[in-house]
């Protein structure tokens, strides 16, 4: 149910939907079993359909491609992933490594615990699949001209 709603949310962010049919809705059962001892929401055919894609939709963009491949190599969560700025994207003097700086200093961003403010390094798996380039155009194009 929480994925369900999690899905909806973002339909509704994107347009798709007009309201999340799931808010309000409680689950009657609780899950026994822990979360490592759940079945996979996602099979790996399924996950390799979704990421292989250009572009969701005609609605979305570019730019939403990288929303799940960016949760699923660094573990953060949707709502921090969808806040982030390019001035989220660092990289560390001292060991050139990049990673995303995730806080809630800008204009509408949140966390949720202080706990959730931290430094999470970019996988490989994102830098071969342009991530760096990526963000370069994202800041060129926020960048007023001058």
């Amino acid at each position: 149910m929480s994925v369900a709603r999690q899905l909806c949310d973002w339909c509704v962010r994107m347009k798709y939907l007009r309201r999340n049919p799931f808010d309000g809705v409680k689950p009657i059962l609780t899950e026994n079993k822990a979360a490592h001892e759940q079945h996979e929401i996602w099979t790996s055919s399924q996950l390799e359909a979704l990421l292989s894609q250009k572009s969701f939709s005609d609605i979305g963009s570019f730019d939403d491609m990288w929303i799940p491949l960016i949760i699923l190599n660094t573990g953060l969560r949707p709502g921090e992933v969808c806040q982030l700025r390019v001035s989220d994207l660092r990289q560390c003097s001292d060991t050139g490594i990049w990673y995303i700086h995730v806080s809630d200093e800008g204009p509408k961003q949140k966390i949720k615990t202080p706990n959730a403010r931290r430094d999470v390094p970019v996988n490989q798996a994102l830098i071969d699949r342009g991530f760096l380039d990526y963000f370069r155009r994202r800041k060129q194009a926020s960048t007023p001209k001058p």
